[in-house]
């Protein structure tokens, strides 16, 4: 939709399927226009092999259900791959398709977690720095287990790498100052801790 972008903006490793109203318009392979009125199906790996049989002309419906499970959900976070599930490292970057700007080599990280006993962790990681090269993901994720986390998700890091605590920032942002941000994740206190 245009509030996102007038293009896909992908890069080619995969088909594309323009559809208005609730027909296959157009097939293309990358960066295709999104139409107005429209929307792309956007397919790569076995999204597209499964999605090979759609020709121009076909009509198609499109239904989006997060099923029961995500009823009651009030607030939710995109994050990944994830980094550690039932107290084991489980970093998903292949299954997930994560691309090499995420995947590849020393970065700085942000994490979140979770213990056996309920408690969050907060994790950011310097990097590109001389002070700390970052970590891969398999090392944070053995750090997110060194914590005692038994769930751990990787989110977004790069310069987007910051944590503030009342007002300081505690960390060095490897952009060499704060970076605007869309979105963050806020941990404010409510009531005194028992």
């Amino acid at each position: 939709n245009p509030y996102y972008a007038f293009w896909t903006l992908t890069s080619g490793n995969g088909t594309e399927y323009i559809v208005r109203g609730d027909q296959v318009v157009d097939i293309r392979d990358f960066n295709s226009v999104i139409p107005d009125g429209g929307f792309v199906l956007s397919a790569t790996g076995r999204s597209a092999w499964l999605m090979s049989g759609l020709k121009v002309g076909n009509r198609l419906k499109v239904v989006q259900t997060m099923g029961p499970i995500w009823d009651k959900v009030v607030n939710a976070i995109g994050a990944g791959p994830c980094l550690v599930k039932n107290a084991e490292i489980y970093v998903t970057t292949l299954g997930e398709e994560f691309g090499s700007d995420v995947a590849g080599g020393r970065a700085p990280r942000t994490a979140i977690g979770i213990t056996k006993e309920g408690k969050v962790l907060l994790v950011v990681v310097d990097g590109r720095r001389r002070t700390s090269v970052g970590f891969t993901l398999l090392e944070l994720a053995q750090f997110m287990l060194d914590q005692g986390a038994v769930e751990a998700m990787n989110l977004d890091g790069g310069g987007s790498s910051e944590m503030i605590v009342g007002n300081q920032i505690m960390n060095e942002p490897s952009d060499g100052r704060e970076r605007r941000m869309g979105a963050g994740l806020a941990v404010i206190k409510t009531k005194p801790a028992k």
